[in-house]
């Protein structure tokens, strides 16, 4: 990261008092306007444009149609990795214990192997020739594991990096861990001619509150881009920690970073950024991805949330949309430490149960969408007590769902996430049906 310091001169001078007013009500309005016209991440609505979910059964390969991906020992970086593609055998590669696979629990899996020969086997794929963005939100939720030569990445290429080479082409890591970042910290880090490698542009993110990239829970890793800015972020794409534009780079230095990019995931092992692995990096070890997600800035699309059973609260709705169904309140501590990007305590303190629906109107027909449901159990104390089933415009989401379960106790919450289309007449309807006592939704966001 670069640090600039700058320096102005100074001269000694007295004005008349009306004009120093003057001047500074001009400064004042001038700085007002500077930020009502900057970019700002929490100003804006996005439509999902692409998405991979990775809902596929349990041990198959993510779609060809969406990624390709490598084959071979990379050589960059001093890495030891040899990368294999699903379904290879070519040595080291073992197409019984793949590199690269769908779990059956809507997780990509990423999979590093110490083969008894002692090569580390891995996986590195990309969007490459299939799929290009030239600006948007672009994220992903993932699990990492922290160890000695350890070094998972999502990132972005530029598309002419066949015409011009690295680093002309532009790089966006949009995050990194290597072992001396510790379990708290990862990076975001920009590279182009003349500010690359070593001199890449970049800052380090550490979670509060004692979170971990292995902390039992998946953090979203992302990126606002938009000409000439790139916002970095983690787990709320309206507080990004790092922004980059072409005054960071170094005078007489080209930014690269307004044209399309393609999309990259690997787990490489060793080399002279992360350093070895040894005796003490478990093998076989897992980067989950559970779904890398592309939005385009939409100033048409709405955003919807609403408080299911309560009335406003902060950016929360009072509930609306509904058919069925009662309401209640329980006024309980509520635990939002599992969940990323949790509702207002308040939206888990009310519930609408029964068997009941939402019919949400409004969108473009055949828009794709986020559903976040936000759910916590202030009723029953213990599992099995509720279950129910969700779906979404006719698809089944969950299934015997038990919150209790979900969270890890009462009083906790958690939510449940799904990418959905809206229907013929943009609606998106939500139908809760009960399997055992009541079903329950205490939170709704579509986005």
């Amino acid at each position: 990261m670069q640090t600039r310091l700058f320096q102005s001169g100074s001269k000694t001078r007295f004005e008349p008092r009306s004009w120093i007013t003057l001047k500074y009500l001009l400064s004042m309005a001038m700085m007002l306007m500077s930020l009502l016209l900057a970019p700002m991440a929490s100003a804006q609505n996005w439509k999902l444009v692409w998405s991979d979910e990775f809902n596929g059964p349990a041990g198959s390969a993510p779609s060809g149609a969406d990624w390709s991906f490598v084959t071979g020992k990379n050589n960059a970086n001093g890495e030891l990795e040899f990368y294999c593609p699903p379904g290879s055998n070519t040595s080291p590669c073992n197409a019984n214990t793949p590199n690269i696979f769908e779990d059956g629990r809507g997780n990509l899996v990423i999979r590093a192997i110490k083969t008894p020969s002692g090569t580390w086997t891995s996986g590195r794929m990309s969007t490459v020739g299939r799929h290009q963005f030239q600006f948007g939100r672009m994220e992903a939720r993932m699990k990492l594991v922290p160890a000695a030569g350890f070094w998972p990445a999502f990132w972005m290429l530029g598309t002419n990096i066949g015409s011009v080479g690295w680093p002309a082409c532009g790089e966006q890591d949009i995050i990194e861990w290597v072992p001396h970042y510790t379990p708290t910290t990862t990076s975001s880090t920009i590279h182009g001619p003349g500010y690359s490698g070593a001199g890449g542009i970049g800052r380090r993110f550490t979670f509060p509150n004692g979170g971990r990239i292995d902390d039992g829970a998946f953090h979203t890793y992302g990126v606002v881009w938009s000409q000439d800015r790139m916002q970095y972020y983690r787990d709320d794409w309206t507080k990004p920690f790092f922004t980059v534009t072409p005054s960071d780079i170094p005078a007489g230095t080209q930014w690269a970073f307004d044209h399309p990019f393609y999309i990259l995931l690997n787990f490489a092992i060793g080399g002279g950024f992360p350093g070895p692995p040894d005796a003490s990096s478990p093998s076989p070890s897992d980067v989950l991805v559970d779904y890398v997600r592309v939005y385009d800035p939409c100033p048409s699309c709405m955003n919807v949330a609403i408080d299911s059973g309560g009335g406003v609260v902060s950016s929360f709705d009072a509930d609306k949309d509904f058919t069925g169904g009662q309401t209640s309140t329980h006024a309980v501590s509520i635990d939002v430490s599992g969940v990323t990007n949790p509702a207002p305590t308040q939206v888990y303190q009310s519930i609408r149960f029964g068997n009941f629906g939402y019919t949400i109107p409004g969108f473009t027909a055949g828009s794709n969408h986020t559903v976040r449901l936000h759910f916590a159990e202030t009723f029953w104390t213990t599992a099995g007590q509720r279950t129910f089933n969700v779906s979404i415009n006719g698809t089944s989401v969950l299934t015997n769902f038990d919150i209790v379960a979900a969270a890890g106790g009462a009083h906790r919450a958690t939510v449940k996430e799904f990418v959905t289309t809206a229907d013929s007449a943009g609606n998106i309807m939500i139908q809760f049906v009960a399997v055992k006592d009541n079903a329950a939704i205490n939170g709704i966001e579509v986005e």
